[in-house]
């Protein structure tokens, strides 16, 4: 059968696959030319908009001209390829649709490369990022330069100190005689430096020798202990310290003070022991000096002590009986100028008991044994007791003592009576003394810290004196210091009340003006103020010594008494004080004679109530007569009666048996309340049973006075 070949007008364009008479009979070829066209045409649309979008992400790459060319390049490409899909000649149509096929192919395979690479490429730094990074990073490491030079001068400069540390420290070392030593642990070698060895006097081969030819040279009685505390320092890992004697070749000694440290290695183990040795001859030397010094002047202030102890005895013993003569003379006097002048002789006789008590608190003070003992106080009536006591004194020298409360006073307030009451007496005594005209008051009130829970007791001394000088109010509480030159006395009351205050947790001040009078103040703290009873205390009027003395000498008490006492002045004292007022009273001379008239009377069935002992006696003195009495079985209050008033003194006196204390000069108050309380006693025991005698021999007194 013949193939038929259509016929076409040669004016007319032929159809695409008209260019080869073959298509007719495969038209599969021109579909391949047909699809290849239009894949080349899209892939290359594809690239120009890929490289579109990286333009418009990346504004900053250089020679986009170049980008905006080749993407014209390519579109031009594809647009031709799409007009050729069109026309296609014999015999090269086939071949070219092959080449388009792989054209098509290597276009997609393009456009497929560019995808997963464009966000690797558009992370891509521009010539400008480029060249500002690298600035950046030449700035960095222009810093980074200069950081390492600073360091290395710093470096450099560290170790010139260092080393100028070191030389200044081996001058130090020098200069003070310290050497150093470096005690290798594991093999027993120790080096010294030169100033070690010649510390030492030996060091064996540059400063090397074993660590127990050191040892070996340290004196017999400290290198056990030397030993032991470099071994503990090793074991316990703490720093090693010693002072040891160091005995050098040549015989000489010399004392080492040694300081070092234990160094470890990585496991903790001790491999080193480094440190110094110090030259301390000298201090030691020094040391042993003080200690002398310091054994001396504690002997100075025991010979001290034991001085003022025996000469506040000389000065009692006189004093209480010359206060004692007064006190029996008052009741005998009737009223008038030799009445009154009993009274200002007592008066400054009392002041002289202060100014005693004064001496030996002091004493007491510097020694470390002045205690405060407190105990529930009546302020009014110690307040009321002080101007009883000064108000002759200030009536002498015609001044007015008066006594005024800006408020409540506490009844039971906690001090110490005894040193409250010297405190205040000391300081109106001073008024007095320094004021010829005009009054001395003694201001007083509480205050209060605002919560109600605690405040403090404020006294006011106040007087129209002479006054103070600014400069001397510096002082004026120091020992043995005054307020004005051409003013006498002991200048120890204020000091006194200065340091008393201060123990009773309160405080003392001074204002003043030269002419114009002084004001002491004393403050002391009320703990409980809510719980404080409060009183008025401007109603309260105490008596006086002389009238509570005079009071007590009209009673009588049956009571039979032994007064153990040598001093003939006192003697008589006691029989014109205590002889009217009791029963019976037997007055001996020693202590031997004060046991035998003790004993006889128990013997007798007559015992007697109380015994009165003075301290020191000859042949047998106070202590040892109660001791003896307390063996017999004797077991009646026994009164110790002393001149010396040291703590350790009443102490001595209570061990051995004592029931009652009492110092010279004899406080007649004290002395008949004792004897009341005594009384009272022993009337209520008579009433229950009779006295039984007790068989200890016959004992007679052999210079009882009756």
């Amino acid at each position: 059968m013949a193939e038929i070949v259509p016929q076409t007008d040669a004016t007319e364009t032929s159809p695409a696959w008209a260019a080869d008479p073959s298509w007719y009979q495969d038209p599969s070829w021109g579909s391949i030319h047909l699809m290849s066209d239009f894949a080349i045409w899209a892939a290359c649309l594809a690239i120009p908009v890929v490289l579109l979008i990286f333009v418009r992400r990346r504004r900053d790459i250089p020679f986009l001209w170049v980008l905006y060319l080749f993407a014209a390049f390519v579109l031009a490409f594809g647009l031709t390829h799409l007009l050729e899909a069109t026309q296609y000649y014999w015999p090269a149509s086939r071949w070219l649709a092959m080449f388009k096929l792989a054209t098509a192919i290597f276009a997609w395979a393009t456009v497929a490369a560019l995808f997963p690479v464009l966000p690797r490429v558009l992370r891509f730094r521009s010539p400008e990022e480029s060249a500002q990074e690298v600035a950046q990073r030449t700035a960095e490491l222009s810093q980074m330069a200069k950081r390492l030079t600073e360091e290395i001068d710093a470096r450099e400069a560290m170790n010139r100190e260092l080393r100028e540390s070191r030389e200044m420290l081996q001058l130090a070392l020098t200069a003070s005689d310290t050497g150093s030593f470096d005690w290798d642990l594991q093999s027993d070698e120790v080096v010294f430096d030169a100033t070690q060895i010649r510390l030492t006097g030996f060091g064996g081969a540059g400063g090397r020798l074993k660590a127990q030819e050191f040892f070996d040279r340290i004196a017999e009685g400290h290198r056990d202990e030397v030993v032991e505390a470099v071994q503990r320092s090793i074991a316990e890992n703490h720093r090693y310290e010693a002072r040891f004697p160091f005995v050098k070749p040549d015989g000489s000694q010399v004392w080492l003070a040694a300081h070092g440290c234990v160094i470890r290695d990585v496991d903790g183990e001790p491999v080193r022991l480094i440190g110094l040795n110090r030259d301390v001859t000298g201090t030691v030397e020094r040391e042993a000096e003080l200690d002398e010094t310091a054994k001396t002047a504690v002997s100075a202030s025991r010979h001290k002590s034991r001085f003022i102890a025996q000469v506040s005895h000389e000065i009692r013993t006189p004093l209480t009986a010359m206060l004692g003569c007064i006190d029996a003379l008052m009741p005998e006097m009737p009223e008038g100028d030799v009445r009154q002048t009993l009274r200002t002789v007592r008066s400054q006789g009392e002041m002289l008991r202060i100014l005693l008590n004064d001496v030996l608190d002091l004493s007491k003070i510097e020694a470390g044994k002045l205690t405060i003992h407190n105990e529930p106080v009546s302020v009014p009536s110690v307040l009321a007791s002080v101007c009883s006591l000064m108000e002759p004194l200030a009536r002498e020298k015609g001044l007015e003592l008066h006594r005024r409360a800006d408020s409540l006073l506490p009844n039971r307030f906690d001090a110490d009576p005894y040193r409250l009451r010297q405190v205040l007496l000391n300081l109106v005594g001073n008024a007095i003394k320094f004021t010829s005209s005009g009054e001395v008051t003694l201001v007083s009130r509480v205050e209060s810290d605002g919560d109600g829970g605690t405040g403090r007791l404020v006294v006011e001394v106040r007087d129209t004196g002479i006054g103070i000088d600014p400069d001397s109010l510096a002082r004026i509480f120091r020992e043995f210091e005054q307020a004005g030159e051409q003013e006498t006395g002991s200048g120890l009351g204020l000091a006194i009340c200065h340091r008393l205050t201060s123990m009773m947790g309160g405080n003392i001040e001074a204002c003043s003006e030269l002419g114009g009078g002084s004001v002491f103040i004393v403050r002391l703290p009320i703990d409980d103020l809510e719980r404080c009873e409060l009183s008025d205390a401007d109603g309260i009027v105490a008596e006086s010594g002389a009238d509570k003395i005079e009071a007590a000498q009209q009673r009588t008490y049956p009571l039979r008494l032994l007064v153990a006492e040598d001093t003939p002045a006192i003697q008589f004292v006691i029989r014109r004080i205590v002889g009217v007022v009791v029963e019976e009273l037997v007055i001996v001379d020693n202590g031997r004679d004060a046991i035998d008239a003790v004993l006889s009377a128990e013997m007798s069935g007559e015992p007697f109530d109380l015994v009165v002992m003075d301290i020191q006696m000859p042949q047998v003195n106070g202590i040892e007569a109660t001791r003896q009495l307390r063996r017999d079985g004797f077991d009646r209050p026994i009164v110790a009666l002393t001149a010396g008033t040291m703590d350790e003194e009443k102490q001595e006196c209570m061990a051995a048996g004592c029931s009652h204390f009492l110092s010279k000069p004899i406080d007649v108050e004290s002395l008949h309340q004792l004897l009341a309380t005594l009384a009272r006693e022993r009337t209520v025991a008579r009433r229950e049973s009779s006295t039984p005698s007790h068989p200890l021999g016959n004992h007679p007194p052999s210079n009882a006075v009756r």
